[in-house]
C-alpha cells in the first residue's frame, strides 16, 4: 500500500474515484494492461506465470477495479499483449474477492471480432468489442465513422461487445482510456473519448486527486500529465 494508507481509507478513495467518473458520465472504463494496471512491461511474452506477475499490480488499481465491478461502470482491458489468458488469471489472483470474469478483456487475440469499418490497429476495436456486450446498434455505428489508430480498435470491440451482451448503448464520451502512453490517449481523445495519463509512480492518492481535478471541466489533454 502507498502513503501509509489503511485498507479502509483506499477502498474510500477507490469509491470516490468511481462516483467521479459516473457523475461525470463515464459508464465504460478502458485500462491499458502494462505499465498501467501492472508496474512492469511483459512485451507479450511473460513465462513466470501469473502468480508472480499479481505481484506487480498497482495497488491503487486493484482497488479500483474492485471498486468498479462494484458499481454499474463497465471495465475493459484493452492491450496489445496476446497474453489473454494470462491477463485473465492475473486479475483474479490480485483481486480475489471480486468478480473479475466480468472484466471483457481485448488483446490482441483472434477469439474476438474485428469491428468493420475500423482498422486493427490500436485499442479501438478492443474498446467497441467490449461495448457490444451490452447493445450493437448506434454506438457501433458512432465508432465507425472515425478512421483507427492505435488501441481504437480495441476500444471498438469493447463497446460492442457491452452493447450486444449487455443491452446497453455506450457512446464515446462515455468512454475513458487510462493508459500510460499519451499517444494512445491523444488517439482516444480525437475518437471522443476522455484520456487520463497513468504516471509510473501512481498512487491512490495521486489517482484521486487527478480524476478529481480531471474530470469535472473535461479541458485536460492527454498531454496534461498531471
Amino acid at each position: 500500500m502507498s502513503g501509509g494508507s489503511s485498507s479502509k481509507s483506499q477502498k474510500e478513495m477507490a469509491r470516490s474515484i468511481v462516483q467521479k467518473l459516473r457523475t461525470a458520465g463515464v459508464r465504460l472504463v478502458a485500462l491499458d494492461w502494462d505499465r498501467t494496471i501492472i508496474t512492469v512491461h511483459t512485451k507479450g511474452c511473460w513465462e513466470d506465470g501469473p502468480s508472480k506477475l499479481a505481484k506487480h499490480v498497482r495497488p491503487c488499481f486493484k482497488y479500483f477495479i474492485a471498486a468498479c465491478l462494484d458499481s454499474s461502470l463497465h471495465l475493459c482491458v484493452v492491450t496489445f499483449s496476446s497474453q489473454s489468458p494470462l491477463i485473465k488469471d492475473t486479475l483474479k489472483i490480485a483481486i480475489p474477492h471480486s468478480d473479475t470474469s466480468a472484466i471483457i478483456i481485448r488483446g490482441n487475440t483472434k477469439d474476438w471480432a474485428r469491428i468493420q469499418g475500423v482498422p486493427i490497429l490500436g485499442k479501438q476495436q478492443h474498446i467497441a468489442s467490449a461495448i457490444r456486450e451490452q447493445h450493437i446498434a448506434s454506438a457501433i455505428r458512432e465508432v465507425c465513422l472515425f478512421v483507427c489508430l492505435f488501441k481504437q480498435q480495441h476500444i471498438a470491440s469493447a463497446i460492442r461487445e457491452v452493447t450486444s451482451k449487455r443491452h446497453q448503448v455506450i457512446q464515446p464520451g462515455e468512454v475513458i482510456l487510462m493508459d500510460d502512453d499519451t499517444e494512445n490517449l491523444k488517439i482516444a481523445e480525437t475518437f471522443g473519448h476522455r484520456a487520463f495519463f497513468v504516471r509510473d509512480d501512481m498512487a491512490m492518492e495521486h489517482f484521486k486527486e487527478c480524476v478529481m481535478d480531471h474530470l469535472p471541466n473535461n479541458t485536460k489533454t492527454a498531454s496534461d500529465k498531471n
